[in-house]
């Protein structure tokens, strides 16, 4: 087995400048937004694709929990976004909810990371699962409805609203086999056979 941590992050790369009624900007800023309050996020694995429409894998990952990470609100204030599973047992599949007061920053090209799902990898997809049981499995965020993302810069319209959502891959590594042992060393040379003794004298 071995403990993972999913992260759940969302990025805004909303821009000023992508309206006809602005001029062109190469060097346009981005657009400030918020998660807005009461949002939810569902977070599902393991799935065979990544956009999760299919059942989830079965005897693959073992749910262990989660971990909240704490945020900045719009007024300043700190807080942790909560996580209820939808099921219970091995399976992700589960909504991050933000306080029903309280909406999240969401800066230009900044990661807001709202915390992490932590599992073990206890098997493999079978080899006769979805996509041929490749070794690799998706897992899937994505927000609940299409107004959870809120447009809140001055120099923007207002009421523009939008959708977060986002996969990533896990792909399973292969140990190589171990080395053989190496060969038995040789054995050692063989001692020189004794010099033959010294020849006797010569008789008196």
């Amino acid at each position: 087995m071995e403990d993972v941590a999913l992260e759940i992050c969302l990025i805004n790369h909303s821009v000023l400048g992508n309206d006809a009624s602005y001029p062109y900007d190469p060097e346009r800023r981005g657009a400030n937004a918020v998660l807005a309050r009461g949002s939810q996020i569902s977070v599902k694995a393991p799935c065979a694709t990544s956009q999760c429409n299919d059942n989830l894998l079965e005897n693959i990952l073992d749910f262990k929990g989660w971990e909240s990470f704490e945020l900045e609100a719009t007024d300043d204030s700190k807080v942790r976004p909560t996580y209820r599973r939808s099921q219970q047992g091995k399976l992700i599949d589960g909504l991050i909810e933000v306080p029903a007061d309280k909406d999240l920053k969401l800066r230009p090209d900044a990661v807001l990371c709202l915390g992490a799902v932590h599992f073990d990898v206890i098997g493999r997809p079978s080899p006769n699962g979805p996509y041929n049981g490749r070794d690799r499995f998706f897992a899937n965020a994505e927000t609940t409805s299409w107004d959870q993302v809120v447009i809140t810069d001055t120099d923007c319209l207002k009421d523009i609203t939008a959708a977060a959502s986002g996969s990533t891959i896990a792909v399973y590594g292969y140990k190589p086999p171990p080395l053989p042992p190496p060969p038995p060393s040789p054995p050692p040379p063989s001692p020189p056979p004794p010099s033959p003794p010294p020849p006797s004298p010569p008789p008196p």
